[in-house]
């Protein structure tokens, strides 16, 4: 049974850290498969299939898309492009590294960072009133709650 595999950030983290760097370009889908920008290494295996069309390449934009805030640099900003693309470009000023790789791991990271439960502590005094209504104990409650 051939199973379909699940496109997640570790997914793409996993893939993206095993590709040579050399081979993640700027601005090419590229010819040979395995050689290309981030959505030349989601092409079909046949190399028929543009990155962008196939089922991994659209749960690649799907996941960028989750990043906030991005902002365009250059002054020009396409519809068209997706946040992969321009991320893999350097067209994104917070993803500013020196090579397509680095960019698209570091917005990988940021997703998985985001993905990450946040926890926040919490501590709540009690009075507690004796039956003789003598001194007043206090007894703090310390708690854990996830909040995000």
């Amino acid at each position: 049974m051939n199973k379909q595999p699940i496109y997640d950030v570790d997914y793409f983290i996993k893939k993206f850290e095993a590709i040579p760097e050399q081979n993640i370009l700027n601005g090419s889908q590229g010819k040979i498969i395995g050689v290309g920008c981030a959505y030349g290494q989601c092409k079909s295996m046949d190399g028929k299939q543009d990155g962008a069309c196939t089922p991994e390449g659209a749960a690649l934009n799907l996941l960028m898309t989750s990043l906030p805030n991005l902002t365009s640099i250059g002054g020009y900003y396409y519809p068209y492009q997706s946040t992969p693309a321009r991320i893999n470009n350097g067209e994104v000023e917070q993803y500013q590294q020196p090579t397509p790789k680095q960019r698209i791991l570091a917005a990988l990271y940021d997703i998985k960072k985001m993905q990450q439960p946040v926890y926040e502590d919490i501590t709540t005094s009690l009075a507690i009133l004796p039956e003789d209504k003598s001194e007043v104990d206090v007894v703090n409650v310390k708690e854990t709650k996830v909040i995000h």
